[in-house]
């Protein structure tokens, strides 16, 4: 499972980064507006993977799925048997309901002009380290959940035949997000 966990983990922090980097919003703003954009990203996110799946076009996302669904069940005891159509509704809703309502921890070291870059290296580092447990429990929680599922939804091997032209997750083009709540 740490190739999953890794995944999820890196997929909660690049949110938070481009979310800072594009929109100058900070790691810890909590708001409606923010907790959308945050889901938004992560939907537009997974549609990415999603299409380099089937074009096998992306060597991290393609490397990284092939762990996923190829894992060795004798070496950790668990594998994925949900079609990637079921792990990523669950990255999503694990995403939705365990880490956009998750506290963030207190930094206390402020981004200026002069150490942006820094500033996000210090971000990768401790959310990737705040994330990680609580991915790990929810994954957990899953793991029981997955086992018993039967899936008939296509199958990992079979992805390749999907048209990358349809998104996994349908976005509203109309939902703005310029606005900030305060």
């Amino acid at each position: 499972m740490d190739t999953l966990t890794d995944f999820i983990v890196q997929m909660a922090v690049g949110t938070d980064v481009a979310l800072f980097r594009v929109h100058n919003i900070g790691y810890d703003r909590d708001c409606q507006t923010v907790r959308n954009l945050k889901l938004r990203r992560v939907a537009e996110y997974l549609n990415r993977c999603f299409v380099s799946i089937i074009r096998r076009d992306d060597p991290y996302i393609v490397e990284t799925f092939d762990k996923i669904f190829a894992v060795n069940t004798e070496s950790n005891g668990f594998t994925v048997r949900e079609s990637p159509l079921c792990l990523f509704s669950t990255m999503f809703e694990l995403y939705q309901k365990v880490l956009v309502p998750a506290p963030r921890p207190v930094i206390g070291f402020s981004c200026e002009p002069d150490n942006t870059d820094e500033y996000i290296d210090l971000l990768n580092t401790i959310l990737g380290t705040h994330y990680e447990p609580f991915v790990k429990r929810a994954l957990e929680k899953w793991r029981v959940v997955a086992e018993a599922h039967d899936c008939q939804n296509t199958p990992y091997s079979e992805i390749a035949k999907m048209d990358p032209s349809q998104p996994f997750f349908k976005i509203n083009p109309e939902c703005s997000h310029s606005k900030q709540e305060t």
